[in-house]
């Protein structure tokens, strides 16, 4: 019986270019067994085969959420919102990305390690979004070597040294208005091998990825309480009517209390 713990590894292995014999991957995001698979090995190995991938460009966007659609309260609480399961598929998603990239509101309101503390897999490498430069050296991402960290700011900051700590590295690029592109974001990781990429937040950040059509697939964890009032997640631009809105076939995975909700957004990178 192929259990769990099987199909990480195998998922862990493929990313590390290396075969298994109960499970094997295409190139297309799709998998197949060779045996019987338990139930719970299934809905894992569903969810997360299509971010089994090598020298592939796929781009993922996750947030997590109240039903009344914030991701933090008005002072930017966030911690938690959603349970301890939701918080190791998130775990799971770093191990098997090339790269994890948060907003510089995100560093600077939760502080996140982004490691792969919690689950068997590699540390991916820290990307934060930070055009102006002025997010402090002391957050974690700077101060613990666990990952290289690239920093994104706008090509035109005087003082780049502001984060000197050996795995930090900072790469300006080109900005507008305070913005770098969600396209030269993707481009300039990509360049550096970095092709598949989990956006973890926050709320403007996925907003600007997803609104520029960067982003293959979208992850919302809905968690079953009520904020009343905070900080937004997705925002997209207005529809004229719902016949217009763009309507996605919808997965749905359980996870303690929360649901998550899976959404293919754009066509698999090999399927074009």
């Amino acid at each position: 019986m192929i259990d769990i713990n099987t199909v990480w590894r195998a998922l862990l292995n493929f990313k590390l270019g290396i075969s298994s014999k109960e499970v094997s991957f295409g190139s297309d995001g799709t998998c197949r067994v060779s045996g019987e698979i338990a139930g719970d090995a299934q809905e894992l190995l569903d969810l997360y085969c299509p971010f089994a991938t090598k020298d592939q460009h796929v781009v993922t966007a996750h947030l997590g959420q109240s039903i009344d659609g914030f991701i933090a309260t008005k002072n930017g609480k966030s911690h938690y919102i959603n349970g301890q399961e939701n918080i190791v598929h998130l775990h799971r998603m770093r191990a098997l990305a090339d790269a994890v990239l948060v907003g510089s509101n995100t560093v600077r309101n939760d502080n996140p390690q982004l490691t792969t503390r919690l689950v068997d897999g590699p540390n991916p490498v820290r990307v934060a979004i930070d055009p102006n430069l002025r997010l402090s050296p002391t957050h974690h991402i700077f101060t613990q070597p666990d990952a290289p960290t690239l920093v994104l700011c706008g090509e035109d900051i005087v003082n780049k040294t502001r984060h000197s700590a050996p795995h930090v590295e900072i790469l300006p690029l080109p900005s507008a208005n305070g913005r770098i592109r969600p396209s030269d974001c993707c481009q300039t990781l990509a360049s550096r091998g970095l092709k598949n990429l989990l956006i973890e937040g926050g709320g403007e950040t996925v907003s600007q990825f997803v609104n520029a059509g960067t982003v293959h697939y979208l992850q919302i964890a809905l968690a079953p309480i009520f904020l009343g009032e905070g900080k937004r997640g997705l925002q997209i631009p207005e529809v004229a009517g719902p016949n217009a809105a763009l309507r996605l076939k919808t997965l749905k995975y359980h996870m303690g209390d929360d649901v998550l909700y899976h959404w293919r957004l754009t066509k698999h990178p090999a399927e074009r």
